[in-house]
């Protein structure tokens, strides 16, 4: 294999839309986590916050000096995981690859299955607008896939490249040089434990709403009540998808044992 073109895994974790790019775009799909920072509410639905980081194992990082965690804004945890938040921010590699998607990929729910009105997302999405997006991922080629981290489906990017990832955030882009077989997490988790709404319905989430959220409703109740304007009743997936394997243990994610984990709210979808 040339030394110069080196596999990696990219996993997308979490709330965080799958969406086609325009043909006219060298972009062919993209993953757009949106802002999640602040609770907020969706038809009467406690919207729990959630927070969104780069995470990167030290050990992947080839020939980095050892505050370059530090340069980019992240800190170490006692995983040896390099934790950088994300706000407004732009991912991406370079690779000659064609983009392809495997059958476990083609598993992946679709925000349409719950949402019968489910639109395209705003034109405030499209960009990186921290007001509305955390971290937006374009892809230009590479494998797309799926595994499955208990109950939660997580889509993955594997791909063949120099191995560069690029980040850019608050008027910078930051180059960073991976070794072979490195994997790298950007992960939407929530703050808090896994807590449905206060609502009667079982079905209206706290997590999966941000989907609803971002589909451009209203999302308080008083507006609701004021403007007249109905909104969709949040009808969140309850089981893991079928299929996809398990995910590979060394992803680079929380490793905390609680119920968000298996919790397929927060499940990455297709948008719509």
């Amino acid at each position: 294999m040339n030394i110069s073109m080196l596999p990696a895994t990219i996993y997308f974790v979490g709330i965080a839309a799958v969406v086609a790019a325009k043909p006219d775009s060298n972009v062919t799909r993209a993953v757009i986590f949106p802002e999640t920072g602040k609770a907020t509410f969706y038809n009467g639905v406690q919207l729990m916050p959630h927070e969104t980081t780069l995470n990167l194992r030290k050990v992947d990082l080839a020939n980095a000096p050892s505050d370059f965690c530090e340069r980019l804004g992240g800190k170490y945890d006692a995983n040896s995981i390099c934790r950088v938040p994300l706000s407004g921010a732009r991912l991406w590699t370079r690779t000659t690859q064609a983009l392809s998607e495997d059958s476990n990929f083609r598993k992946a729910p679709s925000f349409l299955n719950y949402n019968r009105n489910a639109r395209n997302l705003p034109q405030a999405y499209s960009g990186t607008d921290p007001d509305y997006v955390a971290a937006r991922f374009d892809i230009t080629g590479g494998t797309l896939s799926g595994c499955n981290r208990v109950a939660q489906y997580i889509v993955t990017l594997n791909t063949t490249s120099e191995f560069e990832l690029f980040l850019e955030q608050n008027d910078r882009t930051a180059r960073i040089v991976l070794g072979s077989g490195a994997a790298v997490a950007i992960e939407n988790k929530p703050l808090h434990s896994m807590t449905s709404s206060t609502s009667s319905d079982p079905t209206q989430m706290s997590h999966f709403g941000w989907y609803y959220a971002m589909n451009g409703r209203y999302l308080t109740s008083i507006a609701n009540s004021l403007t007249g304007v109905s909104v969709d009743p949040i009808v969140a997936p309850k089981t893991a998808v079928v299929g996809p394997k398990a995910c590979d243990p060394v992803m680079p994610v929380d490793t905390f044992v609680g119920t968000a984990i298996a919790s397929a709210e927060c499940s990455a979808v297709f948008y719509p």
